[in-house]
């Protein structure tokens, strides 16, 4: 069954049961001065947007603290580069945010959360995807031992995926941060 097909009856099936409860509960001979269908569909409507606000994630497993500390105070495993992938955007919190490097997935992080990610030194292509949105593509240069951390903002401006300087004081921010378990 297709999303379209789930909003519908989502909003169908939240809408009549909110608009039926509401003028069975207000069926006191007295005229009601808000209209229970009207009301419903609001509900309905708000249901139906949540769901389709919510359909793209995915459940992606978190870190343990250990494997949390280790990311963040050991550093990348010779011949490698590691990505920082950081979201801390209030608005849209539970949109999951998928993360492409190089042309593939390779996470999705919803607000608050982190993730870690292991790629070859060089030049890479990133961009952040929500709800069809994509950001400006990034291109990175990855060093051989060394840490490139990258952020994810969304907003009413769209998805936006910027370059961030490593730091201490990062590394510390983040280890109260949630960490996605690494792929």
């Amino acid at each position: 069954m297709g999303r379209t097909v789930k909003f519908v009856l989502i909003v169908t099936l939240v809408s009549g049961l909110t608009s039926f409860l509401l003028t069975f509960l207000t069926a006191t001979g007295q005229r009601s001065q808000s209209d229970p269908t009207f009301i419903g569909l609001v509900f309905g409507m708000t249901a139906g947007v949540a769901f389709l606000l919510l359909s793209g994630n995915r459940r992606i497993p978190l870190a343990d603290d250990a494997t949390r500390r280790a990311v963040l105070a050991e550093p990348a495993a010779a011949g490698a580069a590691r990505l920082l992938i950081v979201r801390e955007s209030k608005v849209g919190m539970m949109v999951g945010v998928d993360v492409e490097v190089d042309g593939a997935v390779v996470t999705q992080l919803r607000s608050p959360r982190f993730a870690a990610v292991t790629v070859s030194p060089g030049r890479h292509a990133c961009v952040a995807i929500a709800q069809g949105r994509r950001s400006a593509p990034l291109a990175i240069d990855a060093e051989a031992g060394g840490t490139v951390v990258l952020r994810i903002s969304t907003g009413f401006g769209g998805i936006k995926l910027t370059r961030e300087d490593d730091s201490p004081a990062l590394r510390t921010a983040l280890a109260k941060v949630p960490m996605v378990a690494p792929a």
